[in-house]
């Protein structure tokens, strides 16, 4: 977690307003009570936490909820930039971050955007390693399984669906 940001958010007040002003590079605006304020995120290495001990994670508990969304939205929105993406796309981008998820993934846009979104999640939450490497390998498995199920953008169209942005 990132305590520094906690006490920014707090700092700012109830009326605050987080703007992901380039995902990819960990910059948010906070703009609050005391006006905006730029902030750059942590590297991922830096913001893991003990974590949940969870040995399992169910993607729809309200423990995990947060890391499954972001990481989710994150790929729809990258869909909605890109419509010509396809879940084969997605796995390339999924499966190293998977492995590591602080990996060099300099020339993958995707991934890039899904590290930025994780470094926003776990600023917050005290998430582990573990519980991220989970995550990310469950969301590999739904891909795989809806492409099996559904075509090139059985995934894709699924989360999209689920966002309600079709």
């Amino acid at each position: 977690m990132d305590d520094a940001l906690k006490q920014l958010i707090d700092e700012a007040g109830d009326a605050i307003e987080l703007d992901l002003q380039n995902i990819a590079a960990g910059s948010v605006v906070l703009q609050g009570a005391n006006g905006a304020q730029t902030y750059t995120l942590k590297p991922l290495q830096e913001l893991y936490g003990t974590g949940t001990g969870a040995e399992t994670l169910d993607p729809e508990s309200d423990e995990f909820m947060p890391l499954m969304l972001r990481i989710e939205e994150d790929i729809a929105a990258a869909y909605q930039n890109r419509p010509a993406m396809t879940d084969g796309q997605v796995l390339l981008s999924l499966k190293p971050l998977a492995m590591a998820p602080e990996a060099d993934v300099n020339a993958d846009p995707l991934a890039l955007r899904i590290q930025g979104g994780l470094r926003l999640v776990l600023s917050m939450n005290n998430y582990s390693r573990q519980d991220v490497k989970m995550a990310l390998k469950k969301i590999v498995k739904s891909v795989e399984r809806h492409t099996r199920m559904d075509g090139v953008r059985g995934y894709l169209g699924f989360i999209l669906e689920y966002f309600g942005k079709r």
